[in-house]
């Protein structure tokens, strides 16, 4: 009996023991970290750029289908419940609406009613005959018309693991951009959005009966669908992280810069960072001043110093993360360049 005490007590104090050790692991890794992050706003520029005429958009459902009873034929199959589709088809459109009103560059009309179409699934339909374009555009007011040409949805019945399996839901849509004025087509596409359900069954059988969601994850699978086209034409806003020095290795300013950052006081930790850089004796903590005083110009908006920073970081103090920072500086103010055209007003 007191062996078995002995074994226990043993045991007892040999769990405290790793308990003790991974919370004093886990002190000493986090009061070592040489870098913390800020998360700030950015706005990225679309991948085309239109003309500054062009100031709104009219989008269309052009995917009412006359044959009715392919449309059945297809649900029985796939397990499909009447107006999934058009109600994917307006989903997609309310958040293509959304997205692209978020820049306050154009603005968006949906037409009311659904335009009988000639399309194949997963396949674009011949253009539009430039007539009805022009009218649906004079009717609507508007510079463009967007139709959505081809729309179909489906789901596929995964394993997850041995004891689960999941729904993914795929929406299949094609879209066409057509400009009245000039009678050109500025834009088609036929993509493939996914969505992936949580897990809802432990069999196939299971998520069969478990269907009932089916219509929303398809309206899911339609909404991002309709955002990542708005951002293809649209500027978009977005989240950047970048990381920055919190300690020095004989500099204690880099710690109270870096805390004047943790309460969102930028100017003020660059102005701590700036002073410093005039008397640090390491040429590492140096490197790393002129790191964070980059990071500090970005977030205050000022790129062209930011670049300058990054740069001396790496030139004058050989810390390489500068020059991959200044390269990716440079590219933000590439992107900037072509944000600034398509913002444009002429």
């Amino acid at each position: 009996m007191k062996s078995i005490n002995k074994s226990a007590i043993k045991l007892f104090l040999l769990k405290k023991a790793y308990i003790l050790f991974f919370l004093v692991l886990i002190f000493v890794n986090s009061s070592c970290r040489s870098t913390r992050y800020v998360t700030f706003n950015a706005v990225l520029p679309a991948e085309i750029t239109f003309d500054p005429r062009i100031k709104s958009f009219l989008i269309v459902d052009h995917t009412l289908q006359e044959k009715k009873n392919l449309n059945i034929i297809e649900g029985v199959i796939t397990g499909e419940k009447p107006g999934d589709d058009k109600k994917g088809v307006q989903k997609l459109m309310l958040a293509f609406k959304r997205q692209v009103e978020t820049s306050d560059r154009f603005r968006v009309a949906i037409h009311p009613e659904r335009i009988a179409g000639n399309s194949i699934l997963n396949v674009l339909p011949d253009p539009t005959d430039w007539e009805v374009i022009e009218q649906l555009a004079e009717e609507n007011d508007t510079d463009l018309v967007i139709f959505v040409e081809s729309f179909d949805s489906n789901y596929d019945i995964n394993p997850i693991n041995n004891i689960a399996h999941a729904q993914t839901s795929y929406v299949e849509a094609g879209l066409r951009i057509y400009d009245p004025v000039t009678r050109t087509i500025v834009d088609e596409q036929l993509f493939r959005q996914r969505f992936n359900s949580p897990p809802v069954g432990n069999t196939p059988l299971g998520v069969i009966r478990n269907m009932s969601d089916r219509s929303d994850a398809v309206a899911m699978a339609a909404e991002m669908a309709g955002m990542n086209y708005a951002q293809k034409i649209s500027p978009s806003a977005y989240r950047l992280r970048r990381d920055f020095y919190s300690r020095g290795k004989k500099d204690r300013d880099v710690a109270r810069g870096a805390r004047y950052a943790d309460v969102n006081n930028w100017q003020e930790a660059k102005v701590v960072w700036e002073k410093a850089l005039e008397t640090t004796p390491k040429r590492k903590d140096a490197g790393r001043l002129c790191y964070d005083i980059a990071v500090a110009y970005e977030v205050l908006g000022d790129l062209d110093m930011a670049h300058q920073w990054a740069g001396r970081s790496f030139t004058d103090y050989k810390n390489k993360k500068g020059r991959e920072y200044a390269q990716l500086i440079n590219r933000r103010k590439n992107s900037e360049a072509i944000l600034r055209d398509q913002m444009e007003e002429r």
